[in-house]
């Protein structure tokens, strides 16, 4: 057998997208992304994006903390470096208040770099301030991979 051949398990389940964390019901889903939602109405998915340009995970950091502060009304109350399945990436607890409730997000994002372009791996979640709580373990634990 040739080596490539054992390998391409292992590829891709690198690339595929992580399942969705307890309490999560799958409302939609294909190759690059997965919808989730729980009985409270938190949310939970993860996209794919190309990134022919090539950005780096500092560059996207700040592209995006600048996007949910200035534009989008966020408020960041945390931004740490994370593991995403084994690779670098970046977590940000958010919150707003829109009409008139308290909502927290989590955006955890990692980069996969590609020989012409790179893939943005974004996992987002949020929640009613309230029921956070009650998902976040969750949803990082399944990012981590365990």
């Amino acid at each position: 057998m040739k080596p490539i051949l054992l390998l391409a398990p292992v590829l891709l389940a690198a690339c595929a997208v992580p399942p969705s964390p307890d309490g999560f019901l799958v409302v939609d889903e294909g190759r690059h992304h997965v919808k989730s939602i729980a009985s409270d109405d938190s949310m939970y998915w993860v996209r794919t994006f190309p990134d022919s340009l090539r950005g780096s995970l500092d560059f996207w950091r700040e592209t995006l903390r600048n996007d949910l502060v200035d534009h989008r009304g966020y408020v960041v109350l945390e931004e740490r470096d994370v593991e995403w399945r084994g690779e670098p990436a970046v977590e940000m607890l958010c919150e707003v208040t829109a009409e008139g409730r308290a909502r927290r997000y989590l955006i955890t994002f990692r980069i996969e770099e590609g020989l012409w372009r790179n893939t943005i791996h974004v996992a987002e979640f949020v929640a009613e301030k309230r029921v956070f709580e009650e998902h976040v373990e969750s949803v990082r634990r399944v990012l981590r991979g365990a």
